[in-house]
């Protein structure tokens, strides 16, 4: 079985501590798109110092949550077959790329070993929970139509995808969208929101 590690690349230390306890055949570094000095020296003291281990690059924003959920699921989807298990530690950089790998982690939960948060203070690894994006059938097929076009809730009604549902049935998925913020309405018009969009990447 091949071990596949993608880690939240800036400091150098906890890194060292993921590596150490996996042993990966490959790391898969998240980089800033615009990487610091710092991130590039820490990248390359990791390769100096694991030279037996394949090292790789995924690219990301730095703030844009979603954004760095989505690139994760698409490396994720490239990454995994059945022969591979995938490790993801949290770890280093920014808290708001932790949080979207994080996300993108919860997308793909099934392809996922463990997610991982190095403690310093007590030299640790800890395994944090998976949990998975799952909505109905009919959820799902809302949520595909308004990403395609933000459309009134009228409209969505009798929208002919839909006409298996029912209106009654739509007002009711929609109600419960909202509720859960996967979905949100502006001036009568239904959008989807980050966490929305998640749920059908």
């Amino acid at each position: 079985m091949k071990k596949i590690l993608v880690s939240n690349a800036y400091d150098f230390t906890p890194m060292v501590g993921a590596i150490t306890k996996i042993g990966p055949d490959v790391v898969y570094v998240v980089m800033d798109n615009n990487p610091d000095s710092h991130q590039k020296d820490a990248v390359k003291k990791l390769k100096n110092t694991f030279k037996h281990i394949e090292f790789k690059e995924i690219k990301t924003e730095i703030y844009k949550v979603y954004e760095i959920a989505k690139e994760i699921v698409k490396a994720i989807d490239q990454i995994y077959t059945q022969d591979t298990e995938i490790y993801v530690d949290l770890t280093s950089g920014r808290k708001t790329k932790s949080i979207g790998i994080l996300l993108g982690c919860y997308q793909r939960s099934d392809k996922i070993k463990e997610v991982l948060y190095f403690t310093q203070e007590i030299n640790q690894m800890i395994t944090l929970p998976k949990l998975s994006f799952e909505v109905s059938k009919k959820s799902s097929d809302l949520l595909e139509i308004i990403s395609k076009k933000p459309i009134s809730l009228p409209d969505l009604a009798n929208n002919k995808k839909l006409n298996s549902m029912g209106r009654t049935s739509v007002y009711l998925n929609i109600r419960d969208l909202k509720e859960k913020g996967l979905v949100f309405e502006d001036n009568g018009v239904l959008y989807l929101t980050d966490y929305g969009k998640l749920v059908i990447l």
